[in-house]
């Protein structure tokens, strides 16, 4: 028993190392769809609109019964404006996260404006590819946002809706929970859920085309291709730790040798306004401090003297 449990774990150990990609983009979107479920539970709330407010301002009859009311704009487009907001505003905010960790995406932008290989058309036709494989990445998130909240209808139906409540002459809208949606809503709900199995169905079509195309139209085969892409990823897994143990030896090496020379009060403030910012103008990092102040040293011992 032990030993068939110690090989089911192991079978499923392989099976998410293989398939790491996948496993996070379900992750990714099984957490975007609980998110919106919490969001829509603890905050979504259509605004209501009383007989009264939708007569004077859609069809320009009577006032409403309080001595203060908000501006035009805010009755008409309040529930409009708040449904497009829930189905689009965190669908936004999910796209610039997901460009915001992705690094590919830091690779791709990182001095991108001051290249000077815009000349070369491969350098060029690389960097589109790589922006469309992380725009890619980074739209599965708002995708399934957008997706979800269609599927549930109150996002869609709330912004289309002119009176998404029925509130008779003897209630208000401060019981908001206890009053019940128009057919209007209900009928709008329904239709936006036909535009989301209409979505879902085209982006999942669009992206079956997509990769049944590229890779028929490969030039490798499926051994070379994977032959590839395993030693794209291992030659850039096994740079980075070269670069993790060159910055540590030489970080090291620098800072060692920065506190034996003693410097001064100067150096030290130099020293430090490197390492808060960053972005000195005359001075890079802590290396090119330990550099200034030994040639001072050398050149002018008694100016150097330790505070």
């Amino acid at each position: 028993m032990a030993l068939q449990l110690q090989a089911a774990l192991s079978h499923i150990s392989e099976g998410v190392k293989k398939n790491r990609s996948s496993l996070k983009n379900t992750v990714l979107i099984v957490g975007t769809v609980g998110l919106n479920e919490l969001i829509t539970a603890a905050t979504f709330q259509c605004p209501c609109v009383t007989d009264e407010e939708f007569a004077y301002y859609n069809l320009g009859v009577g006032l409403p019964p309080v001595p203060y009311y908000p501006p035009t704009w805010i009755i008409q487009g309040n529930s409009r404006s708040y449904g497009w907001f829930y189905l689009f505003a965190p669908a936004a905010i999910l796209l610039m996260v997901s460009l915001s960790i992705s690094n590919k995406f830091r690779k791709v932008l990182t001095g991108c404006c001051k290249s000077t290989n815009y000349g070369d058309s491969v350098y060029i036709f690389s960097k589109l590819w790589a922006c469309l494989e992380v725009l890619g990445a980074a739209l599965i998130a708002p995708c399934a946002w957008i997706s979800f909240g269609l599927l549930k209808g109150e996002y869609y139906a709330c912004a289309v809706t002119a009176k998404p409540y029925v509130v008779t002459p003897n209630e208000t809208c401060a019981h908001i929970k206890d009053l019940r949606k128009t057919d209007e809503y209900n009928d709008n709900m329904g239709v936006s859920q036909v535009i989301g199995w209409l979505l879902v169905s085209t982006v999942s079509f669009t992206i079956w085309i997509i990769y049944t195309v590229s890779r028929c139209c490969a030039s490798k085969n499926y051994y070379e291709m994977k032959y590839n892409g395993a030693y794209k990823k291992l030659e850039e897994r096994a740079l980075d730790n070269a670069l993790d143990d060159l910055w540590k030896d030489e970080t090291e090496e620098v800072a060692k040798n920065f506190l034996k020379s003693k410097p001064n009060k100067d150096m030290w403030n130099k020293a430090l306004r490197v390492l808060l910012s960053g972005r000195s103008v005359t001075i890079s990092n802590l290396a090119s401090v330990y550099e200034e102040w030994d040639e001072m040293r050398l050149s002018n011992p008694k100016k150097t003297s330790p505070v």
